[in-house]
């Protein structure tokens, strides 16, 4: 089939609710994947290391390594949103990130600006992870930069 016609079948097929799909990914409705018990286990390792140092947990390279460099485990994290990819090869857990997005948005609503250095220090973490999130808050406009601090954006 052509793209063209590839894409007007699914488009039909999901007006009959007979398949479900986004860009990426095609599905039976209502499926959700399950993991093999190996997988499974891997992503418990992976967790429990992200658990044990929330702030400052494996990087990509470490995280692969655990899950035994399964690209399509490491997919299902960040699809599933398990995990949350940052610049360069900072991961964090969902619940982490959120953590700190809602932790560093008190501090700058109680001061109104935060510093790079501030926000290692709130969470024990290194510049590294600290200033992942802090771009991150930035590029999903949360925040921006003024001089050598973040502020919130109006």
């Amino acid at each position: 089939l052509s793209v063209r016609a590839f894409n007007q079948w699914i488009a039909a097929a999901q007006a009959e609710d007979v398949l479900a799909a986004d860009d990426q990914m095609v599905w039976l409705p209502g499926c959700t994947p399950q993991l093999s018990p190996q997988r499974q286990a891997a992503l418990d390792g992976l967790l429990a290391h992200f658990a044990a140092a929330p702030y400052a947990p494996p990087n990509l390279q470490d995280s692969m390594q655990m899950l035994a460099d399964d690209a399509e485990l490491f997919a299902y994290l960040l699809e599933q949103n398990i995990l949350v990819r940052l610049g360069g090869d900072v991961l964090l857990r969902q619940e982490d990130f959120a953590a700190m997005l809602a932790a560093i948005e008190q501090k700058l609503r109680a001061a109104g600006m935060i510093t790079l250095g501030e926000v290692r220090d709130l969470f024990g973490t290194s510049r590294k992870y600290a200033q992942a999130v802090l771009e991150e808050m930035d590029a999903r406009r949360i925040t921006r930069r003024e001089g050598e601090g973040r502020v919130l954006r109006a």
